[in-house]
């Protein structure tokens, strides 16, 4: 029942019942056997699910302490804990020891897998993901890369562990502002993820998205519109129109109307965005703020100066409160502030004259 609970969502009840299960399983079987660790690891994936990324560490790790002692450091279900170790440190942004812990399993791993099995391969993966959050590029791409090469052998191009490698080598270039390469690969991996799983599948649509970013960056408006409306269309349907990534794609929608001076349309979109986060969000929730102050940069857009300072200083009241005064949002919205009165006493200006 809890897997269930886990499943659907509802990760307090399934945290409550996990809880009432290992009790039963350490006073019955021993807090140190297999069933009461698996539960507890169950536990701490609800915990993760939830960004409760402090609890969930706490409790693998003691599972990986345990299972150390009594499996040995290189059996394979430590091996899966340690693993689970290192993913909440990276989640963390402990990335110089999730990098370590990583390299630690893929080390035990591969002398007992071999280099080409799935698991060494997802583990060699995972670092090259965290060089990338260090922000060295270089060194990811090449892991990406040699990891490619085998899945394109083994598995064949149009898996979607192969596909999920290519789309990171993607990223890489769009990281690196390599713009063309970027596009094509994303372009490569868009067609065969809709013939593998389907044009309105999650991460089909999570490709056209990085797409339509390309083009955006490109300044390829009418392109990158159509992309994005296509990819709303299905994140709609999908997901519904309340999640938070339609949500991201409708907020990317708006912003390419502003680079088209279709001020009116964006305006409209941002104000649904924002009744929605304030909804679901609440008032003063960070990204909720983000979306208010993007309505007083398209008023200012539209030269409605006044509608826009007043927006501005509601927002900076909270940021002030919520993010602090010196943070970098808080004071991104004071400079907006400064710029409508700059920008308003010229208008006023060159009206009189």
């Amino acid at each position: 029942m809890a897997d269930t609970l886990k499943r659907l969502g509802m990760y307090d009840e399934a945290i409550r019942i996990y809880s009432e299960i290992i009790k039963t399983q350490s006073k019955i079987l021993g807090p140190d056997h297999p069933d009461t660790l698996d539960t507890r690891h169950f536990m701490a994936d609800a915990f993760k699910y939830q960004d409760k990324y402090e609890e969930a560490y706490q409790i693998y790790k003691d599972i990986l302490e345990i299972r150390n002692a009594v499996l040995g450091p290189e059996h394979p279900i430590t091996l899966y804990s340690k693993h689970s170790v290192a993913d909440v440190l990276e989640s963390l942004k402990r990335y110089g020891e999730a990098y370590q812990i990583y390299n630690e399993v893929l080390k035990s791993r591969n002398a007992v897998l071999g280099p080409e099995h799935h698991y060494v391969l997802s583990t060699k993966s995972n670092v090259a993901d965290v060089l990338v959050c260090q922000e060295k590029y270089e060194e990811a791409f090449g892991i990406y890369s040699e990891i490619l090469e085998i899945q394109n052998e083994i598995i064949g191009p149009d898996h979607p562990d192969t596909l999920a490698t290519k789309y990171k080598v993607a990223c890489v270039w769009e990281i690196l502002k390599k713009y063309e390469e970027a596009y094509k690969i994303y372009n490569e991996v868009l067609e065969r993820r809709i013939t593998v799983l389907g044009p309105e599948h999650r991460i089909t649509l999570i490709t056209k998205h990085s797409l339509a970013n390309i083009l955006e960056i490109q300044e390829r408006y009418e392109e990158a519109y159509r992309i994005y409306s296509e990819v709303l269309e299905g994140r709609s349907k999908v997901l519904g129109s309340e999640h938070s990534s339609t949500l991201e794609t409708k907020d990317k929608l708006a912003f390419v109307l502003i680079m088209q001076r279709k001020y009116k349309e964006a305006f409209k979109m941002y104000n649904e965005i924002l009744q929605t986060r304030t909804r679901i969000l609440g008032a003063e929730h960070p990204t909720t703020l983000t979306t208010k102050n993007k309505t007083a940069d398209v008023l200012q857009c539209q030269r409605r100066y006044e509608e826009a300072y007043r927006i501005y200083s509601e927002v900076l009241a909270i940021r002030s409160v919520v993010l602090g005064p010196e943070h970098r949002s808080t004071l991104a919205t004071k400079h907006s502030m400064a710029d409508v009165l700059k920008f308003q006493a010229r208008y006023e200006r060159k009206k009189q004259i």
